[in-house]
């Protein structure tokens, strides 16, 4: 149904996850990601760290509230 809040969430959760696991697609190819020396593979990690925890607590909420 056309401007339904509940479609509207739906369909915002669903580009928020798209993009979620973009940005772990992204950081994991970047060739600056396994530098251990580098200032910017720490970027990434808490980039990495940051998106994937978001993505799991989502998850989570989602068994919560849905089964």
């Amino acid at each position: 149904m056309r401007n339904n809040p509940d479609d509207l969430s739906n369909q915002l959760l669903g580009k928020i996850k798209f993009w979620l696991k973009g940005e772990i697609q992204s950081v994991k190819h970047n060739p600056l990601y396994e530098d251990d020396d580098s200032r910017e593979s720490g970027i990434l990690e808490g980039r990495l760290e940051c998106a994937d925890g978001l993505l799991n607590e989502i998850k989570k909420w989602e068994k919560e509230l849905y089964g």
